[in-house]
C-alpha cells in the first residue's frame, strides 16, 4: 500500500481455493474500525469470475489517504463475504 498526492494505492491478490468456479466476485475497500465500504474506490476489475485455482491481482485506488486503516473484502454469487 502506498499513499501519494492525497490518494491511496494498493494491489489485492484474489485466489479461488475451491473446486468450483467463483462467480460474480466483487471487491470492496472497507474501513477496519467500522467495516463500512469506502466510496469511491476504483478497482482495475469490477465483477469477475475465477476458475478453480485461478489467481487475479486487482489494483485499487482510493482518492483519500487512509492511514493504512483499510482492508479489502471479496464477495460473489457463490462466494461468502470474505476479508
Amino acid at each position: 500500500m502506498t499513499e501519494k498526492n492525497g490518494k491511496t494505492f494498493l494491489k489485492a491478490e484474489v485466489k479461488n481455493m475451491k473446486k468450483e468456479i467463483a462467480v460474480g466476485i466483487k471487491l470492496n475497500a472497507r474501513w477496519k474500525d467500522s467495516n463500512e465500504i469506502i466510496l469511491p474506490a476504483y478497482m482495475s476489475d469490477g465483477y469477475f469470475n475465477l476458475l478453480p485455482g485461478e489467481t487475479r491481482v486487482i489494483e485499487v485506488e482510493i482518492p483519500c489517504t487512509t492511514g493504512k486503516n483499510i482492508y479489502i473484502s471479496a464477495e460473489g454469487l457463490n462466494v461468502a463475504l470474505n476479508s
